[in-house]
């Protein structure tokens, strides 16, 4: 399609992505879409400034601030020609009476040697369920001549395999408490593709701390997990999330006390690792804080327990006999028998 080589430029706003030599970028506008299809018709326009080797675009009128392509996208010297690639229905509108008014920063003139009134593309989904699963691609690139102009036509394995039209521009996140869900590409922030959730979540470029980071809420100024970005890759990383330190779990120091000593750590290992996972708040008075299973500077249970010999339970199995102390602790002191047991039920309505 149009901006999978270097000899094309293309704006694609139902994934908010710019094409140019086969590599995508950000794009902060979004065409309203269901799937792959648009929910209503889109009026794109562009103006092209050919001394400052500038593209503009515009989507029903609203033209961009910053151009869309500039003279690092654009080589001197090369002949350009409108173009689109499709598979549905279009038009194109060369003018000079155009649907909406071309950007006011310059005087812009009709396409030279272009026809006027509408330039219908069709490209209807009809025939059989074989063709109907099959990408067709319309490009006009002015005067097209199959006999004098075309030797050979070569169909790029990409568009066998997958076209542009179906590749996924989502992320599915799971296991990030109010996080998880479905991310879909929509727009852009900070130069680089923003993502959202139904729910409203975010997943956004932070260009000052040259992480990636997600929000349960639009709010570019926090964020509840963050990863590293995979070098020379502009896409959100699959892995590498850093989730708050309290998302592993967090408990009193007093019921983690008494779980270690009943398993038999001696006094010194016992004090070793709760003053290495104990986190207190400063500002409160008298806070005797809370054990974190892992927090920042690599300090975890897991990583103390290493330190230990001779003792038969895991880590794991330690932070779990510590939550079963405290259930214990909690029964007792609200009258249950001492054979009470707390217990996660299925929800009826699963």
């Amino acid at each position: 399609g149009v901006g999978d080589d270097e000899h094309g430029w293309a704006v694609d706003g139902q994934h908010s992505a710019r094409w140019h030599a086969g590599l995508t970028k950000a794009w902060e506008t979004r065409w309203p879409s269901s799937g792959s299809s648009l929910r209503e018709p889109v009026v794109v326009g562009f103006a092209v400034d050919l001394d400052k080797r500038e593209v503009l675009a515009s989507t029903n009128g609203v033209w961009g601030e910053e151009p869309v392509f500039g003279p690092e996208d654009i080589p001197r010297g090369v002949a350009l020609y409108p173009a689109a690639s499709l598979k549905g229905r279009a038009e194109f509108i060369f003018g000079p009476n155009f649907r909406h008014k071309p950007p006011e920063r310059k005087s812009f003139m009709q396409w030279p040697r272009t026809m006027g009134g509408f330039v219908k593309v069709d490209c209807p989904e009809i025939g059989s369920s074989e063709t109907l699963s099959v990408y067709k691609e319309v490009q006009v690139h002015g005067e097209l001549s199959l006999k004098r102009n075309v030797q050979r036509l070569v169909a790029n394995s990409k568009y066998r395999e997958k076209p542009k039209t179906k590749r996924s521009y989502s992320y599915t996140v799971s296991g990030a408490g109010q996080c998880s869900g479905t991310y879909r590409r929509d727009g852009a922030h900070a130069d680089m593709p923003l993502y959202k959730s139904e729910a409203g979540g975010v997943i956004y470029w932070d260009p000052e701390a040259a992480l990636w980071k997600m929000n349960a809420a639009e709010d570019f100024t926090k964020c509840l997990i963050s990863a590293a970005p995979v070098q020379g890759s502009s896409d959100v990383p699959r892995g590498g999330w850093r989730v708050p330190d309290e998302w592993h779990g967090v408990m009193e120091v007093e019921g983690f006390k008494a779980a270690l000593e009943k398993q038999g750590l001696s006094s010194g290992d016992v004090e070793r690792i709760v003053t290495a996972l104990t986190v207190k708040n400063d500002s409160v008075a008298g806070d005797v804080g809370q054990v974190y299973r892992a927090r920042g500077g690599g300090k975890s249970l897991q990583e103390e327990w290493k330190q230990l010999k001779g003792i038969q339970i895991s880590a794991d199995d330690m932070w779990d006999a510590a939550i079963k102390e405290l259930q214990q602790r909690f029964l007792r002191e609200a009258g249950f028998s001492t054979d009470a047991n707390v217990v996660e039920t299925e929800h009826p309505y699963e």
